[in-house]
């Protein structure tokens, strides 16, 4: 069995209702399997994000560690439409991803990059980790692929300059 431990300390909200992302550290005791979790949360006009704000809208998709849906805050009025990605502590401590998580998050939160989509949220619960991003629809690179067999050398062209962009920001920072 995978003990679980959240220890999120009172943190200093911000004002207004700009999002503001404060850095999460995330340790594992791989010998107790036991994950502890230091957060300071994400708030809107000093209230901590959770997921009880949100609208699901639909899963857009599923992967190992868990899955991706489409949602939009329940008091936003312009219905600002995100990606939110859900993953199990349990699982990621069992597969031996926490440091993938860390890396994710911080990656997403930190780099501004137009080829690389935000970190806008970030919370969590007694047994998962969200992370609400920027909703960029079109689906994933490999889906297209997959579903056109081949990409003309100017498509190729593209995404290859997008993707060097894009490991170029993270590589900067």
């Amino acid at each position: 069995s995978v003990n679980v431990t959240t220890n999120a300390p009172a943190s200093a909200p911000t004002s207004g209702s700009t999002p503001a992302t404060a850095t999460a550290t995330i340790e594992a005791s791989v010998a107790s399997d036991e994950i502890i979790l230091h957060e300071e949360f994400t708030h809107i006009d000093k209230k901590p994000i959770d997921v009880k704000d949100f609208e699901l809208l639909k899963v857009l998709g599923k992967g190992a560690y868990g899955k991706v849906m489409l949602c939009k805050r329940k008091e936003d009025e312009k219905a600002t439409l995100y990606a939110m990605k859900t993953m199990r502590k349990a699982t990621l401590l069992k597969a031996d991803q926490i440091a993938h998580a860390r890396t994710e998050r911080y990656i997403l939160q930190t780099l501004q990059c137009p080829f690389l989509t935000h970190l806008v949220y970030a919370f969590q619960n007694s047994d998962k980790l969200y992370m609400v991003l920027e909703y960029l629809p079109g689906g994933e690179l490999f889906f297209w692929l997959k579903k056109e067999k081949r990409f003309s050398e100017e498509r190729v062209q593209l995404y290859a300059a997008e993707l060097t962009l894009a490991l170029e920001a993270m590589h900067d920072s």
